[in-house]
């Protein structure tokens, strides 16, 4: 069993090589942008939308948007991807990395209170397994000293509206479209401005550096190079996949949810204490990871070799950032206390979240390990 299959595999092909077919242009536009953007629209709140060509793109156009220099600091969980921290290096700022809480594995509030400084100009919130992360607290925080609140989503695309209220308190959201998330298009993301105060910087520089949309809006003459930019937008032909498997979110994410209360009733009725914690998917999560953190390393490595000898794949995460060798030769600041980071980055385990039947297998074969 692959830990991972790709929803990729259910969206209709034929209707999506019919459309791709009768497609005037490739290149994105903004006739395809605008119909995506209000099927997105009925799940997914916020203000001002930018399809980019991938989650880290994403990052990095909120974050350019900001004009940050090499004495600012963005502070940001060390149990995250690299994309998080290069983009922020990528704006000419630095990483500071905190500590996670225990129990969702989302930024903590005390740790960003340890690291803050008066270069803080940036909090940086990374969602972790599909679950929506409370940002009332940090928003406040943010509020209190006057900070951007940039919201990494990467995992969490697809979550109910009726349940997410927090995105909307942060200033950026990002979303990726990675073939390894709920919902792709093979290579993508979503950028979501909220804060207009970035509004027209953001669009400068999605613009490859020019004030285009005055001039597509009748605006200008001519168009020129008003800043930096890039070339972040995404092809109609990565948008139409995305417009393919919205078609079908329903279906998708009640795979996803169906396969995870398998895990939630299996393990919320267990009196074994062979894990120290598991991911709590009962609030806003759209079923993108089922993670447990054992004792240790070797409990880990234990479960994940009897998983598969039982043809079950099963992986670990990421390695903190604060711990890398470029971090340390670059001086990066972090919490002096990362242990709950340290504990995921060694002791987490991720489960497949594939089908109801699929956890059935897995949760079978940990009643065996269990025994």
């Amino acid at each position: 069993m692959s830990y991972h299959i790709s929803s990729l595999r259910d969206i209709d092909w034929d209707g999506y090589n019919a459309e791709l077919r009768k497609t005037k242009s490739f290149n994105g536009d903004s006739s395809l942008k605008d119909e995506v953007e209000q099927e997105i629209r009925h799940f997914c709140p916020g203000k001002n939308f930018f399809f980019v060509n991938s989650g880290t793109a994403a990052l990095e156009l909120a974050l350019m948007s900001l004009k940050l220099d090499e004495e600012d600091e963005v502070i940001l969980p060390s149990f995250t991807f690299t994309s998080c921290a290069n983009a922020i290096i990528r704006a000419g700022a630095k990483p500071v990395f905190a500590n996670i809480d225990a129990k969702c594995l989302h930024l903590s509030l005390e740790s960003v209170m340890q690291v803050f400084s008066a270069k803080t100009k940036c909090i940086m919130v990374v969602e972790y397994g599909g679950i929506r992360a409370n940002l009332n607290e940090i928003y406040e925080f943010c509020k209190k000293h006057k900070l951007v609140l940039l919201l990494a989503s990467a995992q969490t695309f697809g979550t109910s509206q009726s349940k997410d209220n927090h995105s909307k308190l942060a200033d950026f959201v990002c979303y990726s479209f990675h073939d390894t998330k709920v919902f792709s298009c093979g290579e993508g993301g979503l950028l979501i401005v909220n804060n207009l105060k970035y509004l027209n910087r953001a669009v400068i520089m999605f613009e490859k550096g020019t004030n285009r949309l005055e001039f597509i809006e009748g605006k200008t003459g001519k168009y020129s190079w008003k800043d930096i930019g890039s070339s972040f937008i995404m092809s109609n032909v990565n948008l139409l996949l995305l417009k393919f498997q919205i078609r079908i979110r329903v279906n998708i994410l009640k795979k996803k949810y169906d396969a995870i209360e398998v895990y939630e009733n299996f393990f919320g009725l267990s009196t074994s204490y062979f894990f120290v914690q598991r991911s709590d998917h009962s609030t806003c999560s759209n079923g993108h990871i089922y993670w447990l953190i054992l004792p240790n390393t070797k409990n880990k490595k234990q479960l994940q070799n009897h998983l598969s000898a039982h043809g079950i794949e099963t992986v670990s995460h990421y390695v903190p950032l604060h711990c890398s060798e470029f971090a340390k030769k670059s001086n990066f600041r972090h919490d002096k206390n990362m242990a709950n980071t340290f504990a995921a980055g060694e002791c987490l385990l991720r489960l497949p979240v594939i089908s109801p039947n699929a956890s059935k297998k897995v949760v079978k074969a940990i009643e065996r390990f269990n025994a």
